[in-house]
């Protein structure tokens, strides 16, 4: 951490300009977030962002959304001590669900022994509460080095340090980290190529054929350690530490420590695109959902990507399966809650979404009314807006009724079809509940976010 701005040495290549201007998003206002010094996009809970203070403050991850910068939640890391949190990642565990990795991995005098790297599940839903990690120790194989980069390559889930110098000229150096992080032992990290002179965070892109350092005035962006494809500026902040790659890796998320400190959205220019490739996958969330036992089911899951990915799961109700083109379907025989984790993989990366799904006993809607949940929505700023709510009543024959709380400002539901229209207004992330009555007196309801952005 430190208390003033410094300008990074360029490293040789041409500095280029945004296609469009950063936009601020909005301001971290939460007294608790002073010091944000490094930002993650969830994969749980889209529109959701994590960020952490650094050296010295509580072992906390706030979850703020994307849109507002109101916090969501508050994740205490339990057992462990913020000595410099200098960086946050999300990636993968074992079992390849999505986790967060908190780097405590600053070191302003080049001397700590106790570098580590937490990781923790990200939870199913958000609420204050303890998580907890497992701990990794680490060191370089060249010596002590202070660091506040930390990334993670989506393609195999390797981890990645980049040194930082304050004073002083040339460049810093990437660390790769071990394939696979150890708790057994120290994991070594060992120099792979240059970074930044002075970097304050970074990230890989999403497809992960490149990635993003940033110091306190430019970003950087890479193909490979050492190979700079271009840099350009960023929003002038009183001390820029945050950086992260918006889901569909087209913009970058940038922060700054501070009190009521922005967050801005800064599109990429096209020279720091790497050429060829393809578009990396990304897979929309559906929500809960609920089925009775008996009743076909067909949800078609909403993938995209380029080449078309094609989809695998896990945790699916027993009855079920899910096709290489992403639809789920078939009958459900067996009632209970799973935890389902779809991914979609192409040859530019892979990406996945959790949801639970309960099956519920008997008759066409299991005794009550069946509710679709349609997933996680997201619209801009003045963008029309059509969504269809399918439920299947507790009887045949019983007609339904539709109510729905919590729709965004200029939207409305109709209550005899389900019909959602109308033109998003009210700017934020709104929590929706739909409710469906049948004429047998029987109701069921789905419930999911509704994220209205300016762009």
């Amino acid at each position: 951490m430190v208390v003033a701005a410094l300008c990074a040495a360029t490293l040789g290549a041409g500095t280029a300009h945004a296609a469009d201007p950063p936009s601020t998003v909005c301001n971290i206002g939460d007294s608790r977030i002073g010091e944000s010094s490094g930002l993650a996009v969830s994969v749980k809970h889209p529109g959701v962002l994590y960020t952490q203070n650094d050296s010295g403050n509580t072992p906390d991850i706030f979850a703020v959304d994307a849109a507002t910068c109101q916090t969501r939640a508050v994740l205490r890391v339990a057992g462990a001590t913020n000595t410099d949190w200098e960086a946050i990642a999300m990636g993968k565990d074992e079992q390849g669900r999505p986790a967060l990795y908190v780097g405590d991995i600053g070191d302003n005098l080049s001397s700590r022994g106790d570098l580590k790297i937490y990781r923790f599940v990200e939870p199913d839903t958000l609420a204050d509460g303890n998580v907890t990690p497992t701990v990794y120790s680490v060191a370089y194989a060249d010596g002590k080095h202070d660091a506040e980069t930390m990334m993670i390559d989506p393609r195999d889930n390797r981890v990645y340090i980049a040194s930082k110098i304050l004073f002083g000229t040339g460049s810093s150096s990437v660390y790769q980290g071990p394939a696979a992080l150890s708790t057994s032992g120290t994991n070594t990290f060992t120099r792979v190529g240059a970074s930044a002179l002075t970097g304050t965070d970074g990230a890989f892109a999403p497809d992960g054929r490149s990635f993003t350092v940033r110091d306190y005035n430019n970003a950087y962006v890479y193909t490979a350690p050492g190979t700079l494809l271009t840099q350009f500026a960023l929003p002038s902040v009183s001390q820029g530490e945050s950086l992260t790659y918006t889901a569909d890796g087209k913009a970058l998320l940038v922060g700054s420590e501070g009190a009521n400190s922005p967050l801005w959205k800064v599109p990429l220019p096209p020279e720091a695109i790497p050429p060829g490739g393809g578009g990396a996958p990304t897979v929309a969330n559906p929500g809960a959902q609920t089925s009775p036992v008996g009743q076909p089911v067909s949800l078609q899951l909403q993938v995209t990507g380029s080449p078309a990915p094609t989809c695998t799961a896990s945790g699916l109700p027993a009855g079920l399966s899910v096709s290489p083109g992403c639809l789920v379907s078939g009958t459900p025989t067996t009632a209970g809650t799973s935890t389902v984790m779809v991914t979609a993989t192409n040859s530019a990366g892979s990406a996945s979404s959790s949801f639970t799904w309960t099956i519920g006993q008997g008759g066409p809607g299991g005794g009550q009314v069946s509710v679709v949940n349609p997933g996680n929505q997201s619209s801009r700023f003045n963008q029309k807006v059509s969504l269809k709510i399918s439920a299947t009543p507790s009887q045949s024959g019983a007609t339904l009724t539709y109510a729905a709380s919590g729709l965004p400002f200029g939207l409305s539901l109709n209550s005899s079809t389900g019909q959602i229209t109308g033109t998003a207004w009210g700017v934020g992330t709104a929590q929706v509940t739909v409710t469906v009555t049948d004429s047998a007196g029987k109701s069921g309801t789905a419930s999911f976010t509704w994220a209205v952005t300016w762009f």
